[in-house]
C-alpha cells in the first residue's frame, strides 16, 4: 500500500457512483473498497418500481476483508461495516440495511421493489484504523425465572 493511501481522510467512502452515466448501471470499472479488495458492479437494472443489482469481488491473495471476523481477531486498517444505497432524492434507501456481521457482506446479487425504488449509487462506510476497547459491563439484579 503507498503512503498516499495511508494519507486518506477518515470520512471517506467509497462509492460506485452511476450517475455520471445517468442511470443506475453495471460498469466494468474496479473500485478499490480496502486494501485488499476490489468491486464492481456486474449488473444493474432499475425501474420506478424495483431494482436489482450484482456486485463482484476482486479480493487480493490471502486478503481477509471477505471473512467475518470474529471477537479476538485482529482488526485490520480498513473494514467494510455499512452498505448504503442512494435513492435519486440524495436520501438514504432502507433496502438492504440491515447487514449483520463484519466485515459487511459487499457482494452477491439483490433485489428490491416498492414506490420510488430509483437507486443512484451504492456507498459503502468503510471504519478506518478501528481498534478493540475492553468495556467493563456488569449485570447485577437480573430476575431469574423459577425452576
Amino acid at each position: 500500500m503507498s503512503r498516499d493511501a495511508d494519507k486518506e481522510s477518515e470520512h471517506e467512502t467509497p462509492v460506485l457512483d452511476c450517475a455520471h452515466r445517468g442511470t443506475f448501471k453495471q460498469s466494468d470499472d474496479w473500485v478499490r473498497l480496502t486494501p485488499d479488495m476490489e468491486i464492481r458492479l456486474k449488473e444493474a437494472q432499475c425501474t420506478e418500481s424495483s431494482f436489482r443489482f450484482d456486485i463482484d469481488s476482486r479480493p487480493e491473495e490471502g486478503g481477509a476483508s471477505m471473512r467475518p471476523l470474529s471477537v479476538q481477531d485482529y482488526l485490520p486498517r480498513r473494514v467494510v461495516v455499512a452498505r448504503q444505497f442512494i435513492g435519486e432524492d440524495g436520501k438514504l434507501s432502507n433496502h438492504f440495511s440491515g447487514l449483520r456481521r463484519l466485515p459487511a457482506h459487499v457482494t452477491g446479487s439483490g433485489s428490491g421493489g416498492g414506490s420510488n425504488c430509483q437507486i443512484k449509487t451504492i456507498r459503502f462506510v468503510i471504519a478506518v484504523n478501528p481498534t478493540h476497547h475492553e468495556i467493563p459491563l456488569v449485570l447485577e439484579h437480573i430476575p431469574l425465572p423459577r425452576p
